[in-house]
């Protein structure tokens, strides 16, 4: 018995050591943010570590949904010149509500593309968990190509996690 409670508690420390970890590499998600995807006064929550998630509630503590950032898990997907940090927005049924740029090591100029071109972002508002994980059909921006494809397989690789048997390959190959 004592030997169990012993594994239980490194068990926990380890749990709230990932929490942690989560918290400090991503940072708590900016309340301006939230506002502009959630009503009310939307409140960035306890992270679901199993799910790398931050809840959302509003001020009587009722849930309106999850965040995620795709950093640090897909960092190492590069666009034109850098990665981009990406917050996904969902709702309590796991629907996309949206998607923003929170950082990214990208040419600012593509990354300025993506964010005001009219469809690319918002094509993935209304998109549930496994549709957004699987989401290859996109089109790509014109003029920032490998910018908008590093973010598309940026969320599809995030996303990936929550859905281990989704495909994480990425659909297009880049030139050189």
């Amino acid at each position: 018995a004592l030997l169990f409670a012993i594994v239980l508690l490194i068990r926990q420390r380890h749990v709230e050591y990932r929490e942690e970890l989560a918290l400090a590499q991503t940072g708590p998600v900016p309340v301006q943010v939230l506002r502009k995807f959630y009503s009310g006064e939307p409140q960035a929550g306890d992270w679901d570590v199993q799910r790398g998630a931050q809840t959302v509630a509003n001020q009587r503590g009722e849930s309106l949904g999850f965040v995620v950032q795709t950093s640090p898990d897909s960092d190492q997907i590069i666009g034109f010149s850098g990665p981009t940090n990406l917050l996904l927005i969902f709702d309590t049924d796991e629907v996309l509500r949206g998607v923003q740029v929170l950082s990214s090591g990208d040419t600012r100029e593509h990354v300025r593309q993506v964010v005001e071109d009219s469809e690319f972002l918002p094509s993935f508002q209304g998109l549930d968990l496994p549709t957004a994980a699987s989401a290859s059909q996109l089109d790509a921006v014109s003029g920032a190509t490998l910018t908008s494809l590093a973010m598309r397989q940026a969320i599809r690789r995030r996303l990936r996690i929550e859905l281990p048997e989704a495909d994480d390959s990425p659909d297009w190959e880049p030139s050189l």
